[in-house]
């Protein structure tokens, strides 16, 4: 018996090249001895869990944490937990256990279905974030007078159904073949839908990577341009909302710059090698290195993992509602902060 020879695509999606298996129930039910990456599989699975559940369980907790921005953390770490824990790593260590996929074509839909979608809405979660700063950064005016809750709520409802437009076409093209899938493991097929994984390619992932990184040197020249303002004494004199505000996009730039350095640097190191080869892997054919897809498999749950713990430590309210969970345990599902700290968010109306 001979190992699916695969190559990852894009994100945890996977194509089958070629498939040499023997036809009996033997095969079907022996382990294809891919330890590696069941053993990354099943440490995502623990450590998204524990990251994202702790943190999202703090922002839920917290009425004062349940702000505009603090929405698109919370549906970053719904998307994490979605992907790893829920659609996705139990039946993808199973599909990577066993040398042909034997749960059935409703199984596999699922996998694909959670491999294409949640993993998306990770991507896209990432490209919201960074839209965010970028809104409050540079038009301050307009990020306090029109976002809101509810503004920040419909944006992720509306970038959730643009995923599924988007992705969802190349699974159902490929629904005719999940018939045969016990021959071989629950991959997708690129030979029916090429154009399709391209667009998702680069709507999905291309894009959302770019974005961040390209971001990042905008922010830096707004950051030294800011400082030497500031070290001027260039401060807006016309009234005191015109000061306010001015003071506000110093506090946004600060904790912009913060939340954008990390979670850049994350992306670049774990998204953007696996990007890249899906891209000269789709265009010239040429899969990668069996180390390096190995590489990649386990770089990109690596950024779902520390997503939260970068939030955690880069924005002071969740840093302190965590340190406050942490030293006092929560009584009656909840972690009651400081009435003084919630008096001052309404106060100053940070956002």
């Amino acid at each position: 018996m001979e190992r699916n020879n695969r190559t990852v695509i894009i994100g945890r999606i996977v194509i089958t090249i070629n498939t040499t298996l023997n036809d009996t129930d033997d095969a079907i039910f022996s382990p294809n001895r891919n330890i590696f990456y069941v053993s990354v599989d099943i440490i995502a699975l623990i450590g998204v869990l524990a990251t994202n559940g702790f943190v999202l369980g703090i922002l839920l907790c917290n009425r004062h944490l349940h702000t505009p921005f603090n929405i698109y953390v919370m549906s970053l770490c719904t998307s994490n937990i979605l992907c790893y824990d829920v659609f996705v790593n139990v039946l993808q260590i199973l599909n990577d256990w066993y040398a042909t996929w034997w749960m059935g074509p409703a199984a596999c839909v699922v996998l694909l279905y959670g491999n294409f979608v949640f993993t998306g809405g990770t991507n896209m979660s990432h490209f919201l974030i960074t839209f965010n700063r970028l809104w409050a950064v540079f038009h301050p005016f307009s990020y306090r007078e029109y976002h809101s809750r509810n503004f920040a709520v419909i944006v992720c409802l509306s970038i959730w159904a643009i995923i599924h437009l988007v992705t969802l076409p190349p699974l159902l093209l490929d629904l005719p073949s999940k018939g045969r899938v016990d021959e071989g493991g629950c991959d997708l097929d690129p030979g029916t839908h090429r154009t399709w994984t391209l667009v998702v390619l680069i709507v999905v992932y291309l894009i959302p990577t770019a974005f961040v990184i390209g971001s990042y040197p905008v922010f830096v020249y707004k950051k030294i341009r800011t400082g030497v303002e500031k070290g001027r004494d260039v401060v807006p004199s016309v009234s005191s909302r015109n000061q306010s505000l001015f003071r506000s996009r110093h506090r946004e730039l600060d904790r912009g710059f913060l939340v954008l350095t990390a979670m850049t640097m994350s992306v670049t190191v774990c998204w953007l090698p696996n990007n890249v080869s899906a891209t000269v892997t789709i265009f010239t054919g040429r899969a990668a290195p069996e180390w390096m897809r190995k590489m990649f498999w386990a770089l990109y749950p690596v950024q779902a993992l520390i997503d939260p713990v970068l939030f955690a430590v880069c924005l002071q309210d969740v840093r302190q509602a965590v340190r406050k969970c942490l030293s006092i345990p929560c009584r009656a599902g909840t972690c009651v902060t400081n009435q003084r700290d919630l008096v001052h968010k309404k106060f100053t109306g940070q956002t």
